[in-house]
């Protein structure tokens, strides 16, 4: 078994060690907060943020984006950054009013604004910008400072600037806002893509976050609310939040439907409750769905006839998709173009998933690509027997498709279906395809493996490498009726390791309701090097665990770049391949002298570009280290240590000194004798350990 070193962590962490993770209360959950530093968002994680904020609970049906505050002092086109905003963004009477509009501002409704603007924060400011906002709590009588995280940087203008804020980077914050919206509250791991660079896929986000899922456009400070259709001369109502799904095979919308249903991703589907303007389907010609014209801007006037049938989203503007690394050039439009309007538009995908129940399980032989021939009518033209032929014999050979794009596969244990069973959920709504996994065989390990997928326009595998070093997490959609944890066992295949299965926690109802569910969240797994170009190196086992008192019932596991919300970023190298690392070339110099330390080793480059503090072991051998002194330089900074500063293990404090440097280039480090009294040293190597916080 390998053993493994983790060269990165949180500078907040390094009291208690390097593999302590940080609760979810230590950062906000709008993203992932370990990533939000300055410079590990520069080429890498970008796309991922969270959804989870539910559309009540920002004030989008009381008082509004725009009503008092957002549109009052400081608001009005101007960034808060200007000198007219105060401490609080001028957005004080906003955060103390009432969120729900039912019956009257509580804590609750205070707590969810700060929620918003936590929000807005991670979708308008970049990465490593992160205003501070201070205010009053009337509940508990202090003021209060909250500092809110950058992360997507959509709105320059609107969150540093002081100019007149761009229409553009309002709509393209509203789609991001709009977008992470989920009406059960669940947190759910989105690839967020787009026009903007800040948005561009780095480090398996393509290769794990590849189901396409819905498009989004709107502005949620809009103050008019008609706009002309120019192709009519008449009038309609303008929302302020557009969304559509991509339904997925032929136009099948039954397996999509499912699956983002019970991640409580809706309004593309059914408008969040009549608060946002749903096409459904994004790339047809019309839903069915009709809209009331009329002939004046006031609305009051309905058009003969005053109906027209809603249309297809339509794209247009420029497109940056392949240079942020999409597959799909429709992902990089900058535009959504609906009824003569047009907006700045985003697109989510969701991370790879894997139905657990034994009706999905394939047998030895079972393959998935586009040697297959295409079953007739479509691989998910009927929902109900996705994933085998006519008669119920299981497909050997599976074409791609929107249903299937081949990311996954459950393989039966020995090709014996009966050494697990399923049962039905009582709302199909909870389950994929109505069905979850409620017990295994104790002899039967159930293989998942998450594989390389299609992409659908040209059905050749999607293009990218695997990189082994960056942790992601896998979660599994479950239940527990019984009155105690429950746990499962769970190996990884590639490294011949167990993963933590224990922690299946009760998940509500009364005693014995098994129809309660929630997520379980494994952090840290890690992916290996593809053996061949058609696969992927997240390969995983789950078993019964008989000391456990029952086994959690399973819908479906989930996989997805980067850690869960509020969890401090992991990385992770084989023992003795540390993040960096240098060598003097002559292992037997009497004398100290200055090593050159490059970023990544055996050609592997790291993600960061930028790192707020930075840290330095001197490997060294000398009689009183405190008698030495460690200058480091690195373009235009430099920083000098004394030997009296160091660790017993030879650690630098961290210091910000390098934090505007690029850390891919050296840091050139020199260690000097201050005392000539003959006492030799050899400096052995020297490691840097860079931190985002």
């Amino acid at each position: 078994m390998k053993t493994f070193l983790l060269a990165l962590c949180s500078a907040s962490l390094l009291g208690v060690g390097c593999q302590a993770i940080p609760s979810s209360d230590q950062a906000g959950e709008s993203g992932n907060r370990g990533q939000n530093g300055v410079g590990w968002n520069g080429v890498g994680w970008n796309g991922v943020g969270w959804n989870g904020v539910g559309w009540n609970g920002v004030g989008w049906n009381g008082v509004g984006w725009n009503g008092v505050g957002w549109n009052g002092v400081g608001w009005n086109g101007v960034s808060f950054s200007n000198v007219s905003v105060t401490s609080d963004w001028g957005l004080l009477s906003w955060v103390n009013s009432d969120a729900d509009g039912i019956g009257g501002p509580t804590q609750q409704d205070r707590d969810t604004r700060l929620q918003a603007l936590d929000y807005w924060t991670n979708c308008a400011c970049p990465s490593g910008v992160n205003p501070v906002w201070s205010g009053y709590n009337p509940y508990n009588g202090l003021t209060e400072s909250f500092t809110m995280y950058g992360n997507l940087g959509l709105a320059p203008t609107w969150c540093s600037g002081t100019a007149l804020v761009p229409v553009s980077e309002r709509q393209a914050v509203s789609a991001c806002l709009i977008s992470r919206i989920n009406m059960k509250g669940i947190h759910n791991a989105l690839s967020i893509r787009g026009y903007e660079n800040s948005l561009k896929l780095e480090d398996n986000e393509a290769l794990f976050m590849a189901y396409k899922s819905a498009s989004f456009w709107g502005d949620l400070w809009e103050t008019s609310t008609s706009y002309l259709n120019p192709s009519t001369g008449k009038y309609q109502a303008k929302s302020r939040a557009y969304g559509c799904y991509h339904p997925w095979g032929n136009g099948n919308v039954d397996l999509a439907r499912d699956l983002q249903g019970i991640l409580g991703r809706t309004c593309e589907w059914d408008g969040c409750g009549g608060n946002m303007k749903t096409l459904r389907a994004c790339d047809q010609t019309g839903d069915g769905a009709m809209s009331q014209e009329f002939n004046d801007p006031l609305l009051l006037i309905p058009s003969i006839p005053s109906t027209t049938a809603d249309g297809a989203l339509v794209t247009g503007g420029s497109n940056n998709a392949w240079s942020n690394g999409y597959y799909q050039s429709s992902e990089g439009d900058a535009l959504a173009l609906f009824r003569g309007g047009s907006w700045r538009k985003l697109t989510v995908n969701l991370g790879a998933w894997a139905d657990l129940e034994v009706d999905n399980w394939k047998k030895t032989g079972y393959s998935c690509g586009n040697h297959c021939r295409p079953i007739e009518g479509g691989s998910c033209a009927d929902y109900s027997t996705y994933g085998r032929r006519e008669g119920g014999e299981p497909a050997m050979c599976e074409f791609p498709s929107d249903c299937n794009p081949c990311q996954s596969v459950v393989w039966a244990p020995f090709d014996d279906d009966k050494l697990g069973l399923s049962a039905a959920c009582v709302d199909v709504r909870d389950c994929v395809r109505g069905r979850k996994l409620v017990d295994l065989h104790p002899s039967a390990w159930l293989r998942v493996q998450f594989t390389r997928p299609y992409d659908l326009t040209s059905l050749m595998p999607i293009a990218g490498t695997v990189n082994p070093h960056k942790a992601g997490t896998l979660s599994f959609w479950y239940s527990n009726g019984s009155a105690t944890p429950l746990s499962i066992r769970i190996r990884d295949n590639q490294r011949s390791i167990m993963l933590p299965g224990h922690g299946f926690t009760p998940t509500g109802g009364a005693a014995g309701d098994w129809d309660k569910y929630e997520r379980k969240m494994i952090y840290p797994i890690f992916p290996s090097v593809p053996v061949s170009s058609t696969d992927l190196g997240v390969d995983i086992s789950i078993a019964k665990d008989v000391s456990s008192p029952g086994f959690p019932h399973l819908d479906h596991a989930q996989i997805f770049v980067g850690p869960p919300p509020g969890v401090a970023p992991i990385e992770q190298y084989d023992d003795g391949n540390a993040l960096v690392q240098a060598i003097p070339q002559d292992p037997n110099m009497q004398q100290f002298a200055t090593a050159l330390v490059q970023v990544g080793n055996d050609g592997w480059q790291s993600s960061f570009q930028r790192a707020p503090v930075a840290r330095f072991q001197v490997i060294a051998e000398h009689p009183d280290m405190t008698q030495l002194t460690i200058t480091v330089r690195q373009g235009g900074s430099s920083h000098t240590f004394l030997g009296s500063e160091l660790s017993p293990g030879g650690w630098t404090p961290f210091v910000s000194a390098f934090a505007n440097e690029d850390v891919t280039m050296p840091y050139e480090v020199q260690v000097t004798d201050i005392v000539p009294d003959g006492l030799e040293g050899i400096l052995r190597g020297v490691v840097v350990q860079l931190s985002t916080q």
